[in-house]
């Protein structure tokens, strides 16, 4: 493993920051979970980084508690990111024992400051009962408010709710929408569930050529 250097080097910011964009990318193309953790891990695997001391690091760096220059958009988005990162690191426990309190609590401090990813993730945590109880109707709040914001996943999680009644009425013709959003977008499950949505004519005419487009792309994608 390459020696890393604990404290706020060039390169353990590269490191850092870079980490930070494969999760926010693979995650806004659909990887959740153990998918999600393997492209993680390849990053790591392939540079010869050590997770434990790389989580370490990152722990250290992240301003979990502290409030960030609100004059600096930039840094403040980085610093935003970067907490959304190490939620995911506590979530799945990478380079550490899975803490679903402390990934709640994470994506919360960045969802707070109205960051659309964060605010996907901590809808993901209400959904599916990650550090805190379920409650599916602060979670399609959560991912409204991420949509509205422009985020992928908030519109793939918001196609879901309304597809599934999850927190709200049912509204096909409102998932339909939402997943054509993502599914433009390169997010793999929306494209799948827009080739179901076809398949099955849900909110659209059932048109088989299309649903396959849509499956084929959501495979070549995920």
């Amino acid at each position: 493993m390459i020696q890393i250097r604990m404290g706020k080097t060039d390169a353990n910011v590269r490191t850092i920051k870079e980490l930070t964009k494969i999760c926010i990318k693979s995650a806004n193309k659909g990887e959740r979970g153990t998918k999600l953790v393997l492209t993680i891990k390849k990053y790591l695997n392939n540079r010869k980084l050590d997770p434990t001391k790389i989580f370490k690091l990152l722990a250290e760096t992240t301003p979990i508690q502290r409030e960030t220059n609100p004059c600096n958009n930039k840094k403040v988005q980085e610093s935003l990111q970067q907490m959304c990162l190490l939620g995911c690191f506590y979530e799945h426990g990478i380079g550490t024992p899975p803490n679903p309190s402390m990934a709640f609590r994470a994506y919360k401090t960045a969802a707070d400051r109205n960051d659309p990813f964060a605010q996907a993730s901590l809808g993901n945590c209400y959904l599916d009962g990650t550090g805190v109880e379920i409650n599916e109707h602060a979670a399609f709040l959560l991912y409204k408010k991420s949509s509205e914001l422009g985020n992928i996943r908030g519109h793939c999680n918001l196609g879901h709710c309304y597809l599934n009644g999850f927190g709200t009425n049912k509204d096909i013709n409102e998932a339909v929408k939402l997943f054509k959003l993502a599914a433009l977008s390169g997010n793999a499950v929306s494209q799948y569930n827009l080739g179901l949505c076809y398949d099955y004519g849900w909110g659209v005419e059932i048109d088989a050529k299309t649903a396959i487009h849509w499956y084929k792309i959501s495979a070549r994608n995920g």
